[in-house]
């Protein structure tokens, strides 16, 4: 297992009606962790997301919030991120 501390899941678009737009996440905030969970990676971000119930932690502007919602059926996460 590897430790990625490096990792930043900083946002670089949301799609219109995902999830993520329901919660109010924005180009340029930073995904800290899903669901409890801190995250690595992209995929960890996906991994935790899965579930009907999603809280997402991040940070904006240096200022860390959380933003908890329900899984519309069939709705997407709905999050690009930016690519190193």
């Amino acid at each position: 297992m590897s430790q990625s501390s490096l990792y930043t899941g900083l946002i670089q678009s949301i799609e219109p009606d995902s999830l993520a737009a329901a919660m109010g996440l924005r180009p340029g905030d930073e995904i800290l962790a899903v669901n409890g969970h801190p995250v690595e990676d992209v995929i960890d971000v996906q991994f935790y997301a899965a579930e009907d119930e999603v809280e997402i932690v991040y940070r904006r502007d240096g200022t860390q919030y959380a933003s908890r919602t329900t899984r519309e059926p069939g709705q997407a996460l709905g999050i690009e991120f930016t690519h190193d």
